[in-house]
């Protein structure tokens, strides 16, 4: 009997020490993870955009374009988090002025990108944040020169957005030097609660390098305006060597019948203008001459003015029925590029016209002679 009571207290402290032990190891791996936090656990690495002008990465032998990088993406709960996030400020960053570093604490969901600057020259470069994230599920952009550590969202800071979208498009500016890279962070402003999709523009990063820019002199090739799809470029606009479009296909479904679908789903107008030195505005209008429909199209974030060498003017667009506005400030006077991206999905759940198929509208500049484009709404 004492034998096996012996027995027994000795197997009672082997399950005392082997507990010990497996609770100390506990605290160990406990204390390790709480160290490097839920960025160092969980984060992901950045998408690296790899070829300038587009995202993905084109297939091999495609040609890259100037057209402002876009990348489209969302934020859920399985991104990686960050430690705190900055708090808006009010005023987006410019290049050359960037923003203090205020935060808040908590841990919010992110997407990172990164890029290079190949161009060759130290470059201006413009993020616009386009998203219908509102409220709750508002985000925020910001960006970082060489890399981006969650862990300390204040260091390497360059640039943000200076407020969160409310079903807004937001641009902000910072300088990169030639060779530099840069990752640009969006990221959700109240824990866990994400955003179903939002859309990145990355411009300046496909220029080659320039001197200052000057006007471009009268009889330029080139027409003063065109509407083209929207794989052109400002340079190939200015050069005359852009395809036109003049037709729009769209299909009807229910009953009464409604507009479907629209192919293609956005188009460009184009447009060159002159403006003086300081605040301008261009006014780019629609009107449907055919009388038998009502619908106007509306313009979609990529809408820009350009400067001769094509750099961005940071234009503030806004819409009003037909007419949309573009707004920028000019370094100098000259001549400059007016973009309006257009989106022809926008006419969708509208009655089929009447009487007749064919809606045609006239796209115009004003103030600027022979800048009126044609363009016809065609059913399948």
């Amino acid at each position: 009997m004492k034998y096996l009571q012996n027995r027994s207290i000795r197997a009672s402290a082997l399950q005392v020490t082997f507990s010990i032990a497996l609770l100390f190891g506990f605290a160990i791996v406990f204390a390790s993870l709480k160290a490097a936090g839920p960025s160092a656990v969980d984060r992901v690495q950045p998408n690296v955009v790899a070829q300038p002008g587009f995202y993905p990465a084109l297939p091999n032998g495609a040609t890259p374009t100037c057209t402002p990088i876009e990348i489209d993406e969302k934020i859920t709960t399985s991104d990686s988090k960050e430690l705190g996030r900055i708090t808006p400020g009010g005023t987006a960053s410019s290049c050359g002025n960037p923003n203090a570093c205020a935060t808040t604490t908590g841990q919010f969901h992110y997407k990172e990108f990164a890029f290079t600057n190949t161009t060759g020259g130290d470059r201006c470069v413009t993020v616009e944040l386009s998203s219908a994230c509102a409220g709750a599920n508002a985000i925020f952009a910001a960006a970082y020169a060489g890399s981006f550590d969650p862990s300390n969202i204040c260091q390497n800071l360059v640039g943000d957005s200076g407020a969160a979208t409310n079903a807004s498009n937001l641009s902000f500016g910072f300088n990169v030097a030639s060779g530099g890279t840069f990752v640009v962070v969006v990221n959700e402003t109240t824990e866990s609660a994400g955003c179903e999709a939002f859309k990145l523009f990355i411009s300046g990063l496909c220029e080659s390098p320039s001197p200052t820019p000057t006007p471009t002199p009268t009889g330029t090739p080139g027409k003063v305006s065109e509407i083209t799809p929207t794989n052109v470029t400002c340079n190939q606009f200015l050069s005359g060597s852009a395809p036109s479009l003049s037709e729009l296909e769209y299909s009807l479904k229910g009953s009464p019948a409604k507009i479907n679908q629209v192919d293609p789903g956005v188009f460009f107008y184009w447009v060159k203008f002159n403006a003086q030195a300081g605040s301008n505005a261009i006014m780019i209008n629609e009107t449907i001459t055919s009388g038998n429909f009502s619908a106007k199209f509306t313009w979609q974030a990529g809408s820009n003015v350009f400067d001769s060498n094509c750099n961005s003017q940071h234009a503030t667009v806004t819409q009003v029925g037909g007419t949309v506005s573009l707004i920028f400030n000019a370094p100098a006077a000259g001549t400059y590029v007016g973009l309006v991206k257009f989106s022809a999905n926008s006419v969708k759940g509208n009655l089929a016209p009447g009487p007749g198929t064919t809606v045609h509208y006239d796209i115009s500049a004003t103030g600027v002679a022979n800048s009126t484009e044609g363009l016809d709404l065609v059913k399948k």
